[in-house]
């Protein structure tokens, strides 16, 4: 999931103007 974030924000055609982020939880 974060490689496919990555990438769509490596991409300016994809989503031009908006940055994807994550929040990454540790629930152990």
């Amino acid at each position: 999931m974060l490689f496919a974030i990555d990438r769509i924000n490596e991409d300016d055609t994809l989503l031009p103007n908006v940055t994807l982020g994550a929040t990454i939880l540790d629930t152990c």
